[in-house]
């Protein structure tokens, strides 16, 4: 039974490790960059806190690609949108040199969709949000899945909430994909009909 001491302080030692690598990833995703990504500025991640009270929309009676036009996005991105917004979702693209692909889309929040164990909770506005970052040697996204409502009950509402995505094929040149997909959510969340 002399092995016994041995054991214990080899299992101590790997729950040393073990802890270590824990504290270590959760100093990275605190401090908003992690290996192998740029850490990004307070603006492109949503906001820290909401900025009043949730608004309270709904979008039963609509496709959400219909309450804006592509004028509201060209004024964010600045840049020509084609083609122009329709149907449920919105799968859009500009004539320039931020070479983006904008997705705007009706969902739902849950854990699957939204996320909610590995993006980044924040706020557009007054109402809840997960933040999802990627990048890649050819592009850049940011996706925002934002709540429109309290009355929210996983798997059933199919319309309560919408994901906005920027992603840009021009990696590197400074395109801020994550501040135009929240100033997206937040025109688009300023247009739908209250509840």
């Amino acid at each position: 039974m002399r092995s016994t001491p041995m054991h214990i302080r080899q299992f101590t030692a790997a729950l040393a490790v073990a802890a270590l690598a824990l504290t270590l990833t959760a100093c990275s995703q605190s401090s908003g960059g992690s290996a192998g990504t740029n850490p990004t500025s307070a603006n492109e991640v949503g906001q820290q806190t909401p900025s009043g009270p949730m608004k309270e929309v709904k979008m039963s009676d609509l496709t959400i690609c219909t309450v804006f036009k592509a004028e509201d996005l060209k004024a964010i991105v600045s840049e020509d949108i084609s083609p122009e917004p329709a149907g449920p979702i919105c799968t859009l693209g500009t004539k320039g040199k931020q070479m983006l692909a904008l997705t705007i889309a009706q969902s739902h929040f849950n854990a699957e969709v939204a996320g909610l164990g590995s993006g980044k909770q924040g706020w557009i506005d007054g109402n809840q949000a997960v933040l999802h970052q990627a990048t890649a040697s050819d592009n850049e996204s940011c996706k925002f899945v934002v709540k429109l409502h309290s009355r929210t009950t996983f798997n059933v509402d199919p319309e309560d909430a919408m994901v906005v995505e920027a992603a840009t094929y021009a990696p590197g040149k400074g395109v801020k994909v994550c501040d135009l997909a929240s100033k997206m959510a937040t025109m688009v969340l300023g247009k739908l009909p209250a509840a």
